[in-house]
């Protein structure tokens, strides 16, 4: 599967991270892992499917939005479909839709001005028919009616709260972060309830988990087993972060010791915990997250490819 990176404007609000784009040569299932993103998706051609215990499947809309995922999810892509997700911080839907962002937790909801709101007219819902679309064109363009509508909204004083406290999450637990904020521990899990829809401490094991992935990218000599990988990144044993790994993951953590570049489905989930790492997680936790890079980057092997 063919995957890369289309990013916002260097301005672009904060909330606002960039654009993937996918394109399934053959039928193939994948794992997204969990997530504190808000997706709004465009399934360009073909079908798309979704689902929660790899057994039953449910059609994915063809315009859709999204919101956290709490677990790693299963998708299933047929030859040939192509598909867009514009990526924002989960607060996304708060700030935009008429609506709180609980509703798009774990769920995929048909984007309509119901549900996301008026900055979204109906001709703006318009898919191709396209057997080869151009969906660069309609990523960028689905990133700039995103990025508009961003600026278009009055300031709220929550988003930028929420700004520093995910940014602190890139170095510190919730307990160490409350007093750094000047506030307290129980207002920053309402603030988390609220703009994204998950409990602050789901926020809180998802930035352990890609603190951790950082240190494995990024490791020295001190860092050569799981266990040395689990009491590094400071869950209690090997066990624990083997446990958070396939809730959040999808896999059993032995897969980061697979190779650089694993044949088959699993580099894609690789792929996405990497950008995660480089990319998406300085965009939500912060540009201090340690052992990231901002560079642009494509799915190793498939730069250039469309």
């Amino acid at each position: 599967m063919d995957t890369d990176w289309i990013a916002a404007a260097p301005d672009a609000p904060s909330p606002l991270l960039g654009a993937t784009r996918h394109h399934a040569r053959r039928s193939t299932e994948f794992t997204v892992p969990a997530h504190t993103l808000a997706v709004l998706g465009v399934v360009a051609s073909g079908a798309l499917h979704v689902s929660r215990d790899g057994r039953r499947w449910e059609p994915v809309p063809p315009v859709f939005a999204e919101g956290c995922r709490t677990t790693a999810t299963r998708y299933r892509a047929e030859a040939g479909t192509r598909w867009i997700g514009c990526l924002a911080r989960a607060d996304a839907w708060a700030i935009l839709a008429p609506r709180p962002a609980r509703p798009f937790v774990d769920r995929l909801v048909p984007a309509t001005p119901e549900t996301l709101g008026a900055w979204l007219p109906e001709d703006d819902r318009r898919v191709t028919s396209s057997r080869a679309p151009d969906t660069r064109a309609l990523a960028r363009r689905w990133l700039a009616r995103l990025d508009q509508a961003l600026r278009a909204a009055p300031a709220r004083a929550a988003t930028a709260r929420l700004d520093a406290a995910m940014a602190g999450l890139g170095l510190h637990d919730l307990p160490e972060l409350a007093p750094r904020l000047d506030g307290s521990e129980r207002a920053l899990q309402r603030l988390f309830a609220r703009e994204l829809g998950v409990p602050a401490k789901f926020v809180q094991r998802l930035a352990r988990l890609h603190r951790t992935l950082a240190l494995w990218e990024h490791r020295g000599p001190d860092i050569d087993t799981l266990a040395d990988l689990a009491a590094a990144g400071g869950y209690t044993d090997q066990a624990h972060l083997a446990r958070e790994f396939r809730t959040l993951v999808g896999s059993p953590p032995r897969v980061l010791k697979a190779g650089a570049e694993p044949d088959g489905e699993m580099s894609d989930t690789l792929w996405a915990l990497r950008e995660g790492a480089r990319r998406l997680v300085p965009g939500l936790f912060g540009p201090r997250f340690p052992g990231t890079a901002l560079s642009e980057i494509a799915k190793p092997g498939s730069a250039g490819r469309r």
